[in-house]
């Protein structure tokens, strides 16, 4: 009788822990196909995007873009599971779409800002409430004159009625990750932010290429090969984060 228990002791610890990972299976499955929280504009100047507002799609072949807009119950739309709006890397197209609601007495104008500009394009689709749908394009294939707005940033607008619910969707195709940090601006508020990191930006480039110079005086009159060295190095500092920053 004791060699029966201790026999079925591992068996009894192996089913809990089979069913341990059914539930863990069936918990992760739940929340990658839920519903996104719809995204409230109010009179905040910036509202972040967060994971659990978003919901995504690769588009294979057999999914044509009518049937995405047409909001066709059978395309199998997921959660993203990081904890930012971080997909990876996809050879096809791929689809991100929120719900915004202005629950204002007024109609308002946001901006939607996308901190990542590495994406060779994307199209967005604000789908109305009264059935009407606008369009607007972005992406580094595209030509400037087609941009809403020229910016180091990606910006496209969101325009709702008073008390209106839109739904925004998004067609991104890029070579890179499909990382998408995204806020919802109000434009007064998105510009004086904009201005302050220029002041910023200008301040620190000053002091970069005054360490560039003073180095580069120093190995003129002394010709110490360390001083020249030096400064070609923070001239690289300054080319990167141009090229970082725009």
């Amino acid at each position: 009788m004791t060699l029966l228990k201790r026999a079925i002791k591992p068996v009894r610890l192996f089913v809990f822990f089979i069913l341990g990972c059914c539930l863990s299976l069936v918990s992760l499955f739940a929340a990658g196909t839920s519903n996104a929280d719809i995204l409230q504009l109010n009179a905040e100047a910036k509202i972040e995007l967060q994971p659990n507002h978003v919901q995504y799609l690769v588009q294979r072949e057999n999914i044509t873009t009518n049937q995405i807009l047409a909001k066709d119950s059978l395309l199998n739309w997921q959660m993203p599971v990081k904890p930012s709006i971080n997909l990876g890397k996809f050879s096809n197209s791929v689809w991100l779409r929120f719900t915004v609601q202005n629950n204002q007495a007024q109609a308002i104008q946001r901006t939607l800002e996308i901190r990542w500009i590495h994406l060779a394009e994307l199209d967005m689709y604000q789908l109305r409430q009264d059935g009407s749908m606008q369009k607007h394009e972005a992406g580094l294939l595209r030509e400037p004159d087609s941009l809403y707005r020229k910016s180091r940033h990606i910006l496209l607008p969101i325009e709702l009625k008073a008390h209106e619910q839109s739904q925004i969707l998004l067609r991104v195709n890029t070579s890179f990750v499909v990382f998408l940090p995204m806020s919802v601006w109000d434009e007064d508020q998105r510009r004086d932010a904009e201005f302050v990191q220029y002041i910023f930006y200008s301040l620190a480039f000053g002091i970069l290429a005054a360490m560039m110079l003073y180095n580069a005086s120093l190995y003129i009159f002394t010709r110490d090969s360390s001083y020249f060295y030096y400064s070609l190095y923070v001239a690289g500092i300054i080319m990167y984060q141009l090229g970082s920053t725009g």
